[in-house]
């Protein structure tokens, strides 16, 4: 049995009876105690070390023993600093009550995932079955160990993923999730429990001791196209799921939602895109792609023209705030640090020009909003929160966050999750949106993909393969299940032979009435490969595109005169009604009510002049909401969908 996924548990089943986070941790400690030597915190310290794999501080170990000290569990070595069991604490230590459940849920888990691979034709060992889980709970808590310490290292980024193991792993969650409480309820607390141990790596005592009493100051969050379409809905269950319940719950911290105008400008492109390339995607295969989710959700070429117009409302249903102060045109914008714009590719080596200036902009954008770097995540007056871990390492690691102990400017959905739940536990963690998160690994990658699309439409081309022959690919999704174990690095082994291979295989199987229903079902898809994008149709909907931009500028800009006025206005009144007031009494010779009203502005004016800042904060606020209210309005009556490209 795997000792650290035991301890999870423990650790759960603990803070259940109404520990604290420490109180989590004594009682393991009692473990690690023989029945009546003296033990030193070092002792004790590579004890745990060695049950858990992690350097465990000996501030926690020192806290801990106090607090079993005091329960009378724990006695001190007269005049030393080594400790041992008391009567009771020997007794607390060997009859534990949770001890005995945890090990029996845990052996039950295995079993049923043993079982279920025997179901797959695969036998595995408990152990192995428990060391997959392991896998998935580390690559879960892993983000959190490293943001917390990250001297701890990242391990997490090199945990294997797309293996066949792991992807049947994740079917076993997502049946037990359905059928069986029990198990369902164990995973959760291996999760949970998971998290609950991850305090373990704060820096030092105040750090853990502050987590969940410090509070977030005027912290706005800014959400990455992937997180916008995951909100709206654009996306599979997969991804749509956990950025729903990350949506909710930062309503419940009261933060509010802001979205930069490029990334606006970004979400339009991509879907404009959509509208040549829909036919790429099978209506039946699961593809790491938002033109994948639509092509699977049945959007036409003018669901794209609807959703590209109506972009401002969607986002206004969702409470999310359109930033306006941070307007950059993408295609102009020059990065003050160009640099990072080949280092980026590394990491994001299929990302388009365009797609990289968006993401460094961002990252510019909050770091000028945070003024300097941030220590503490409470106080960073920013975050852009994306689900695209690559460019969450490229800003961790390639801008020194990772070496100078600084916040992210990008920070990833799941560890912000885990972290609003850390510091609020009561809370309910989303556990069916982190399972979520993990089985995107179900998917076929996209530049996989890609790849297999472009050998496909050459074998077409070249009459290597015909209709009949493509549609076995799509039989009991064999093709999806060949190719989700494939990643970036792989696409080099999707070659013509590859493809040509597995064609003949799947040949064997099926006979032609089989075929036949196949090729009628994905007609669309088998249709189009000898079709290549329209570089005239491409250029019409980006031009098209260019002038709703336009278009919509334009409003904007009017927008904001119509709000110049009234806040000028506004601000006159402000000084003539007075003014006016003054007058009045001058002239009918009230020099008694002169002499008071003198008083009393004097009073206000050094009473505003105390408030200016927060005056001026809301007075900027009621500005920008009369603004969007405005833009929004004669946006509605624009009738942009009807424009017309030429």
């Amino acid at each position: 049995m795997d000792r650290n996924l035991y301890n999870f548990a423990l650790v759960k089943s603990l803070y259940d009876q109404g520990h604290d986070y420490i109180d989590c941790f004594w009682p393991l400690l009692l473990q690690y105690f023989g029945d009546s030597e003296f033990e030193s915190t070092s002792d004790l310290q590579g004890r745990l070390n060695e049950a858990y794999g992690m350097s465990v501080p000996i501030y926690v170990i020192d806290t801990a023993i106090k607090r079993a000290k005091a329960r009378n569990l724990l006695e001190q070595e007269r005049g030393g600093r080594r400790f041992r069991l008391t009567k009771r604490g020997s007794q607390y230590k060997h009859k534990l009550e949770v001890e005995k459940d945890v090990k029996r849920r845990l052996n039950s888990l295995a079993g049923s995932i043993v079982a279920f691979f025997a179901g797959k034709g695969i036998p595995i060992s408990d152990e192995a079955a428990l060391e997959l889980v392991y896998v998935f709970v580390q690559r879960n808590r892993g983000p959190v160990v490293e943001f917390l310490n990250p001297d701890a290292g990242s391990d997490w980024t090199k945990l294997v993923k797309n293996t066949q193991r792991a992807a049947i792993l994740i079917e076993f969650i997502q049946e037990v999730d359905k059928s069986n409480v029990e198990q369902y309820k164990t995973l959760r607390d291996l999760l949970l429990g998971s998290l609950i141990s991850t305090i373990v790596y704060a820096k030092d005592a105040v750090e853990m001791d502050n987590l969940g009493r410090k509070k977030f100051r005027d912290c706005r969050i800014y959400l990455d196209t992937n997180l916008i379409f995951s909100i709206l809905e654009l996306r599979e269950p997969e991804w749509n799921k956990p950025a729903l319940e990350l949506h909710k719950l930062l309503k419940t911290f009261g933060f509010d939602l802001f979205v930069l105008p490029s990334t606006i400008a970004e979400l339009c492109n991509a879907v404009n895109r959509y509208r040549t390339v829909l036919y790429r995607y099978p209506s039946d295969i699961k593809i790491d792609s938002v033109y994948s989710s639509l092509r699977r959700r049945g959007w036409k070429a003018s669901d794209a023209q609807e959703f590209i117009t109506g972009i401002e409302d969607l986002l206004k249903s969702k409470s999310i705030i359109i930033d306006w102060s941070n307007n950059i045109d993408l295609k102009d914008y020059k990065l003050k640090d160009e640099s990072w714009r080949p280092t980026l590719q590394k990491y994001k080596p299929d990302q388009y020009e365009l797609g990289q200036t968006h993401d460094l902009s961002a990252i510019e954008i909050i770091a000028a909003i945070r003024e300097h770097p941030r220590r503490s995540l409470e106080d960073c007056k920013a975050i852009f929160l994306t689900s695209d871990t690559r460019l969450n390492r490229f800003d961790f690691v390639e801008l020194r966050h990772k070496y100078n102990g600084t916040v992210c400017e990008v920070l990833l959905d799941r560890l912000f999750t885990n972290i609003l739940w850390l510091k609020s536990p009561k809370l309910e963690l989303p556990v069916e949106a982190i399972i979520a998160v993990h089985s995107r690994d179900l998917f076929i990658n996209r530049s996989v993909w890609d790849r297999f699309y472009a050998v496909l439409q050459q074998l077409h081309k070249e009459k290597q393969v015909n209709d009949d022959k493509i549609s076995m690919l799509f039989y009991h999704n064999y093709i999806e299940d060949i190719l989700r174990v494939f990643d970036d690095l792989d696409v080099d082994k999707i070659t013509p032979s590859f493809v040509l291979s597995h064609i003949q295989k799947k040949a064997e199987l099926i006979d032609k009435a089989i075929s036949d229903k196949i090729r009628e079902r994905e007609s669309e898809f088998i249709g189009h490969l000898d079709i290549d994008i329209s570089k005239a149709e491409q250029a019409r909907n980006d031009k098209w595109l260019a002038k709703i931009e336009v278009a919509k500028a334009r409003i904007r800009g009017g927008a904001e005169k119509t709000t110049s006025r009234v806040s000028g206005i506004i601000l006159w009144l402000c000084f003539i009604a007075p003014s006016l007031f003054v007058a009045y009494l001058v002239f009918s010779g009230r020099w008694d009510l002169l002499g008071k009203f003198a008083t009393i502005s004097s009073i206000i004016a050094f009473l505003a002049i105390l408030v200016v800042r927060f005056v001026k904060n809301i007075w900027t606020k009621v500005l920008e909401k009369l603004e969007a209210l405005i833009y929004q309005r004669r946006l509605n009556k624009s009738e942009l969908l009807n424009l017309d490209v030429d």
